[in-house]
């Protein structure tokens, strides 16, 4: 008892209700048979803060031989829910993956009656927390395959659903628990169900996480039990197959385990922005998984055209064609250039993307680049040498690629690349450009259909270093755009404050110039 109360000056772990919750979560059995002896009514049911009762937190702690004390005595009731997230006994044991501790309480839920026997031993197992979750789904998800199997053999259904509509199933293939994966397909569960919110299978989450000996249980057990033949090609319910979702995560492995087992990419779309596996493995920059894509692409094309097999020529050119749209013409070079992956963007130009594609906006990758990358988009990171360096491999690579592109102009306002990284936040990106083209003489003296230069808006943004290095460029000092002003009044936060310099300005000029001609005449200022 001595040391009981020691452990109840230190621990931080619970918040306890009484003696009976602390020595049942430090496992102090002798302690509280003592404690049962004297307290035998605060036993029963009783919950700390959280509505957890004795037996609850012994078996989270996974003790059996306080479980025992406490189930041998009678006075824990075994299917007591806690508050905050509707657990029993077996819901904690399940998720601490305490498999003999599982096989004490189950025991003890059938000993309670002979003729409900299954029934009771059934109601623990399949019990729902307030999420719906059953033990079972706790114990895969957590990796716990003993618990897993204990669960399954007292008669748990592997294909149950939570309230989301995902099962065990899901939860162990996100987790990649390949043994508890294992587990579940043995015990029935089909590996092709759907969760029916998002329309995702277990092959899905598989590949999302990159889970390559999940991917591949789950492709097994699909041949074994013959589902549908597109099982592995089936879509969510954005148009994601699993190729999609191991491109993006740039999961090669799994990339490449899935391509090798039939999955036919070129089918793939997303409904609401038809992207390809190009597009998404671009977007995130994932080069690996774009240099697998253009090497299956040249491979099928190959194919295509020395034999007759089932993919036609035709088909195989349009597995992965590297200018492939989506619903707002981006191809995927416009998603790399955006995302600020230089090293994506030249392995697409090395296989013929097309430099100076434009999107429906009518922008190229060039300029969609400068324009990411200036407003701090996500992705492109700090400023410090490491992301210069970045952003002028970036534009290095689109300007060699295409020199015409930087006379490009956007015909929605009529902006130059120039105009856009002048427009941002970035300084870097405007001086990086500035740096990487030898002769800017148009470009710096361009007008928008606003009629502003890009010494207007880097005047307006506050990007003095630009406006100098604009200013030795030759960028024109008097140009006026459609509001009237020349650049020094773009400094100016508002038009108001524009006509009051413009009227200072003004006086100083006339100033200046009468100082200047009565000086000629010998006369002093």
């Amino acid at each position: 008892m001595t040391k009981l109360v020691a452990a109840a000056s230190t621990s931080t772990a619970t918040e306890t209700a009484n003696p009976q919750h602390l020595a049942a979560y430090h496992g102090r059995e002798k302690a509280l048979a003592v404690l049962a002896r004297r307290l035998p009514m605060a036993l029963d049911g009783s919950g700390d803060a959280e509505g957890r009762t004795p037996l609850h937190l012994a078996s989270a702690r996974g003790c059996l031989s306080t479980v025992r004390v406490l189930l041998a005595d009678d006075y824990a009731v075994g299917d007591v829910r806690d508050r905050s997230r509707q657990w029993s006994a077996v819901h904690y044991a399940a998720a601490g993956g305490h498999a003999v501790v599982l096989r004490a309480l189950l025991t003890a839920a059938a000993g309670r009656s002979a003729a409900l026997a299954s029934a009771s031993v059934s109601a623990a197992v399949e019990a729902a927390d307030s999420t719906g979750r059953r033990p079972l789904m706790l114990a895969a998800q957590n990796g716990h395959e003993e618990a897993v199997k204990v669960l399954l053999e007292a008669g748990a259904q592997p294909d149950a659903t939570d309230f989301n509509g995902l099962t065990s199933l899901h939860r162990a293939a996100a987790c990649g628990h390949v043994a508890c994966v294992g587990q579940l397909l043995s015990a029935g569960a089909r590996p092709d169900i759907i969760e029916p919110r998002l329309r995702r299978q277990p092959l899905h989450l598989a590949a999302a996480g990159g889970h390559v000996d999940a991917i591949a249980r789950l492709l097994d057990a699909a041949d074994i039990v013959k589902v549908s033949n597109c099982f592995a090609d089936s879509v969510d319910a954005c148009g994601f197959a699993p190729l999609h979702w191991a491109a993006a995560g740039g999961h090669v492995t799994s990339l490449n385990l899935l391509l090798s087992r039939g999955c036919r990419a070129g089918r793939h779309r997303l409904n609401w922005s038809r992207f390809s596996l190009l597009h998404c493995a671009a977007a995130a920059g994932r080069e690996a998984c774009v240099q697998i894509l253009l090497q299956h692409r040249a491979e099928q094309h190959h194919q295509g055209k020395s034999t007759q097999s089932t993919v036609s020529s035709s088909d195989a050119v349009r597995v992965f064609p590297v200018d492939i749209r989506d619903c707002r013409g981006r191809t995927p070079l416009h998603l790399a250039a955006a995302g600020g992956h230089p090293r994506v963007a030249e392995l697409l130009l090395r296989h013929g993307a097309t430099v100076d594609a434009v999107d429906c906006r009518g922008r190229t990758p060039l300029m969609t680049a400068t324009a990411a990358a200036a407003s701090a988009r996500a992705g492109w990171g700090s400023a410090n040498g490491a992301h210069v360096a970045r952003i002028e491999a970036l534009l290095s690579a689109l300007i060699k690629a295409g020199a015409a592109s930087v006379e490009a102009r956007d015909p929605y306002d009529g902006a130059s690349c120039l105009h856009r990284a002048c427009a941002g936040h970035k300084s870097e990106v405007a001086l990086a450009l500035l740096k990487l083209l030898p002769d800017v003489g148009r470009l710096v003296e361009s007008t928008d259909n606003q009629g502003r230069t890009p010494l207007h808006l880097a005047c307006a943004g506050a990007l003095p270093d630009v406006a100098v290095a604009l200013i030795q460029r030759g960028a024109p000092l008097f140009a006026v755009d459609a509001a009237g002003q020349v650049p020094a009044l773009a400094c100016t936060a508002s038009r108001p404050a524009a006509e009051c310099l413009q009227a200072v300005l003004d006086a100083m000029l006339s100033a200046a110039a009468a100082c200047g001609g009565h000086q000629r005449r010998g006369g002093r200022c």
